[in-house]
């Protein structure tokens, strides 16, 4: 290898990345990716997508190094572990598979790993489906993820293979006080008939930056049910994606929380490519002191006879800012579609701000879509009437802010989790309340 320039830059890394790809199976899309990232840049505010939320930081990337790599032995799963829950569990320390503290399950049937590890064992689903859907002709972030992403998880079910236990991912972030980078891809392909629950956590008591595709394909009645979790993200920085490729009357639901992380940015997409499919989106976030929380949600209806259903809930306190886009695209061969779509925000201060945006894009004429989206405070008659029952302020405000928040939680399937999240979120509003 040719002996290269210390990399400043990102072009500069991609520059010698290409240069180590000779023979890696995936060298053509990675290529490929780079050029596109090249074309594209990173994004900011003049772009739609973006104008709500002004990542300055993404302009330090040139100055930011990875992650170190740490001692697997130094971390204590315990310290994050869901709490009754029997589970495959495969863990990221830094962006890199820790294995040793990892269940990985390898068979013909059910591929549960890394993707440094799928490379050798399942080149061929690497090359049929990594990075077939997600948009990084059109993403600076995704394309930049493609060339660069190390490492990430592979989960593979074989047709009508039923995964009895959740897998859960836990991301952990630590170690050092500068901020650094991570870059990770995942790769989830449920097979027709096939059932699979995903959990991620993600943990960080670094100042990061989180760059993260996921591609999840779900096949002819299959059910995926899939949770994002950033309940513990300190002041991480975080822009994820995911994009779901549905096939004929299959299912998936997606719960994604987030009252943790100074800056966050989440993508989620869902194709519907064939009929009968059945998508679910849940989101709760909770911010304040500055932080930012957007989520930017697609559901296109390329196919008849499809649903969709979209709660998204947020509370936002002092001086936080939350940014909701949520899109329903139905085209016109996609008669029949049922779907619908809501946000809900609940301001407890007159310095929080809400960006909210519900669009629906209709071309056929037989359809059933409505949306919404509401912005309000707590209601001060039922604050009263808890009071005079001799609740105090503060329990009072608690109770109906948890009540608000819990349709979200009840549509999680796990009680374990659901339970777990709800103890959270009553700390979390604890906390948030007596801050002002």
């Amino acid at each position: 290898m040719s002996t290269i320039a210390p990399a400043n830059t990102l072009t500069d890394r991609l520059t010698v990345f290409a240069n180590q790809l000779a023979g890696d199976p995936l060298e053509g899309m990675r290529r490929a990716a780079a050029a596109d990232f090249a074309r594209l840049g990173l994004p900011h505010t003049d772009l739609e997508d973006w104008k709500y939320t002004n990542f300055k930081g993404l302009q330090q990337l040139d100055a930011l190094a990875p992650l170190p790599i740490l001692d697997e032995a130094a971390i204590d799963l315990n310290k994050y572990r869901i709490a009754g829950i029997d589970a495959y569990e495969l863990v990221f320390i830094n962006g890199r598979f820790a294995g040793t503290l990892s269940s990985r399950f390898e068979s013909e049937q059910r591929f549960i790993s890394s993707l440094a590890l799928a490379r050798n064992l399942r080149t061929g689903l690497l090359l049929e489906h990594l990075g077939m859907y997600a948009q990084q002709q059109n993403e600076g972030l995704t394309a930049l993820n493609t060339a660069l992403a190390p490492d990430g998880f592979v989960i593979h079910l074989a047709k009508n293979e039923v995964c009895e236990r959740p897998v859960v991912i836990y991301h952990i972030s630590t170690g050092t006080k500068e901020r650094g980078w991570v870059n990770q891809r995942n790769l989830v392909i449920a097979e027709a008939g096939s059932q699979l629950t995903v959990i991620e956590k993600y943990i960080s008591d670094s100042p990061i930056f989180d760059n993260v595709v996921t591609e999840v394909v779900v096949g002819s009645n299959a059910d995926v049910a899939h949770y994002k979790l950033q309940t513990r993200y300190g002041d991480a920085w975080h822009v994820g994606t995911t994009r779901v490729e549905q096939a004929r009357d299959s299912r998936y639901y997606n719960a994604t929380i987030s009252w943790s992380g100074e800056l966050v940015r989440n993508n989620l997409q869902t194709r519907h490519n064939g009929t009968g499919c059945e998508t679910h989106y849940f989101g709760l976030y909770l911010l304040d002191h500055d932080n930012l929380i957007d989520n930017h949600t697609l559901v296109d209806h390329a196919q008849p006879h499809c649903n969709s259903h979209e709660l998204y809930k947020g509370i936002v306190g002092p001086a936080g800012k939350a940014v909701f886009n949520g899109k329903v695209m139905v085209r016109p061969d996609a008669q029949k579609t049922d779907a619908y779509q809501s946000n809900a925000n609940i301001l407890l201060a007159d310095t929080g701000t809400i960006n909210t945006k519900p669009e629906l894009e209709i071309f056929a004429d037989d359809v059933k879509c409505s949306h919404g989206a509401t912005i309000g405070q707590l209601d001060l008659n039922e604050l009263f009437y808890l009071k005079t029952r001799g609740i105090g302020e503060e329990k009072a405000r608690t109770i109906l802010l948890t009540a608000f928040a819990g349709e979200v939680i009840e549509a999680i399937r796990i009680d374990a989790l659901r339970e777990d999240l709800l103890a959270q979120l009553m700390d979390e509003l604890h906390r948030m309340q007596i801050t002002f």
